[in-house]
């Protein structure tokens, strides 16, 4: 399924097999099964694997996306998947802005409300209702964000409301606060006479 995760470009699809049997039965295409698929604690048994590839063109707008990295993890994960942390370490995320629309942008912004427990996303669904966010602990920054040059971070203490906009606008940013694990939201802004060209990409 096509999903506004999904990466530009040339995707691959993945799909593994195993039965009980596999002894008897052979795969024409085999693999170990290094994934341990069928949770028999042998990840030296053949499996049978195929991969087919997918070119995804996405639309010409901006495309935003976020990932994390846990302490145990290897890479950056997208949704569906989460990162994984042992407790007391820390986790790293990472915000990409990809302007895939055919015009140079010179007004952007990225308003990031951090997790916490009881939280709602902040725009309603088709009927207006509100989402529950689904958290289970907040989320706390250990610093400050690392943005690109012609870009300011901005912060705030101040919890949102329920006018994502005003709240967006409001004087309650600050560039630089005194403990940043008081922190429940970060603002992106591109700088004045900065400009996202169209086709570039940013990671902060």
């Amino acid at each position: 399924k096509i999903t506004k995760y999904t990466e530009m470009g040339v995707n691959t699809n993945s799909a593994w097999m195993t039965w009980k049997n596999e002894d008897l039965v052979k795969p024409m295409y085999t693999m170990p099964d290094i994934y341990d698929i069928d949770s028999d604690g042998d990840t030296s048994e053949l499996i049978t694997n195929k991969t087919a590839n997918f070119t995804y063109i996405p639309p010409l707008e901006v495309i935003l996306t976020k990932k994390v990295q846990g302490s145990l993890d290897d890479r950056y994960m997208l949704t569906p998947s989460f990162g994984s942390n042992e407790i007391g370490t820390t986790g790293t995320f990472e915000l990409n802005a990809y302007n895939n629309s055919i015009v140079d942008i010179t007004s952007f912004g990225i308003l990031d409300i951090l997790p916490y427990v009881g939280d709602t996303m902040i725009v309603p669904d088709a009927q207006g209702n509100t989402i529950n966010r689904g958290s289970q602990f907040p989320v706390k920054l250990n610093g400050p964000v690392q943005v690109p040059a012609g870009y300011t971070a901005f912060y705030t203490t101040q919890m949102p409301g329920t006018d994502i906009p005003v709240y967006y606008q409001g004087s309650h940013w600050q560039e630089s606060v005194t403990d940043y694990k008081d922190v429940v939201a970060i603002k992106i802004v591109l700088n004045s006479g900065s400009i996202l060209r169209t086709g570039e990409k940013l990671n902060f």
